[in-house]
């Protein structure tokens, strides 16, 4: 029978065994230190059987771990293709001038959208900046963070144009210092 209770099982035998030694004022008879032999020998057995049924474990998930590995490499190569094979498309509607190619299989269209060109990164007004910093505190003054920045007390803080923001604006007719919207051509595939 031994090797047959679970761990919980195990443990709760060990106290009654305990709680009995207790009760005989500290005195182990040789019943209970068979008990406690056979107890012990039933979680060193149990013990095992865990630490196998673990470290089987640890060696799937780390199987899996290489699979994910894999498969992220192998979806990495398959859009990548997948990229080059539109702008391969792109390319070739826009030399031949077609819009749409209707197919069996659906349709390729070309379409565009605006796409922000920053034309000089310092000409950008610094509303429209992200900033980033390592600084642990919120500064909200953008003159003293250009004048701490000129003046090197900011070397680390990083000035990244808001292309979303500098979008928005000229879409609305206001004008960006350094930056233009373009018209970029895209695929559609249905």
């Amino acid at each position: 029978m031994m090797g047959s209770n679970s761990l919980f099982k195990i443990g709760e035998n060990y106290l009654k065994i305990i709680e009995e030694i207790e009760t005989n004022d500290g005195e182990i008879t040789p019943e209970i230190e068979q008990q406690l032999v056979i107890n012990k020998e039933e979680l060193t057995v149990k013990s095992e059987n865990y630490v196998a049924i673990i470290k089987q474990n640890k060696m799937f998930i780390n199987a899996i771990d290489e699979e994910i590995q894999r498969l992220t490499k192998l979806k990495k190569r398959s859009e990548n293709f997948d990229n080059k094979l539109k702008e391969n498309l792109k390319v070739a509607m826009i030399t031949f001038g077609f819009k749409k190619i209707p197919l069996e299989i659906g349709s390729i269209s070309l379409r565009e959208t605006d796409k922000v060109e920053i034309e000089d990164e310092n000409d950008i007004q610094m509303e429209y900046c992200k900033i980033t910093t390592s600084i642990n505190s919120e500064i909200v003054d953008l003159d003293f963070i250009n004048k701490g920045k000129e003046q090197g007390i900011f070397n680390d803080v990083v000035f990244t144009p808001n292309k979303t923001k500098i979008k928005s604006t000229i879409k609305e007719g206001g004008v960006v210092d350094g930056a233009v919207l373009i018209k970029s051509p895209y695929i559609v595939i249905t």
